[in-house]
């Protein structure tokens, strides 16, 4: 699914926005987008709460995007668009793996591995927590946009690390054991997104984690994914 963004017309059509450079408005809609859609979901947002977001005329919405809906539509794309490209270097990196003859070897050390950096992608960008929670929030209420969002992020990532589980415990992939336990695996990265208030609040800590924070998350998310895999994979 692409975001249905109106084609553009001619600049002098265009709504006025003082200060804007050509192109600006539609960018700054679904940054707005992402701050607001995040926070309070499709549902909870105005087109007028959009556009004084944006700082851009309330006639903008439907002349690039037709609707809140299509600005909606555009954000997921923007989203998968950022994640992806954050992710796209470890999955070529698992694929290439899954085709080694040791495979099976490396497996217990690539899905740990694996989950580090999938943590560290989700908070290496600006917005990353709200790129986050923006999916989380279509997980809970999906839209439209869930095909695009699982299609491009949710669906590659998960078949990756179920891959991995599958070899060390000599199942199938697409078993529904194997399925669950990823699922609850790829839990370890997001629940410092949806939980984040409750652990800054034990720690004493505000807004984004720090790169420091971060990095301490991925080690600790590293070192329970190989304690997990140590203790389910069969013994010989």
């Amino acid at each position: 699914m692409r975001a249905m963004v109106k084609s553009p017309r001619s600049a002098s059509m265009a709504p006025s926005n003082a200060g804007d450079a050509p192109g600006d408005t539609p960018a700054r809609l679904v940054a707005a987008g992402l701050k607001l859609f995040s926070e309070h979901g499709l549902d909870g947002v105005t087109t007028r709460a959009l556009a004084a977001e944006a700082g851009v005329n309330q006639a903008a919405i439907p002349y690039y995007f037709g609707s809140k809906e299509g600005v909606y539509l555009a954000v997921a794309e923007a989203v998968s668009d950022s994640l992806g490209q954050r992710i796209a270097g470890l999955l070529e990196r698992l694929d290439e793996a899954m085709l080694r003859a040791d495979a099976r070897e490396l497996a217990p050390h690539l899905l740990p591995e694996a989950l580090g950096q999938l943590s560290r992608a989700m908070h290496a960008a600006e917005s990353a927590s709200a790129q986050i929670a923006f999916i989380i929030g279509e997980q809970q209420r999906p839209t439209a946009a869930f095909d695009e969002l699982h299609q491009r992020l949710m669906q590659p990532v998960h078949e990756r690390l179920a891959a991995l589980l599958g070899l060390i415990l000599d199942e199938q992939p697409q078993g529904e054991r194997v399925a669950v336990t990823t699922h609850a695996l790829f839990g370890l990265c997001s629940s410092f997104v949806t939980g984040r208030s409750s652990l800054q609040r034990i720690l004493d800590e505000h807004g984004e984690y720090s790169a420091s924070r971060a990095e301490q998350i991925a080690a600790c998310i590293e070192d329970v994914a190989r304690a997990f895999v140590n203790g389910i994979r069969p013994r010989a």
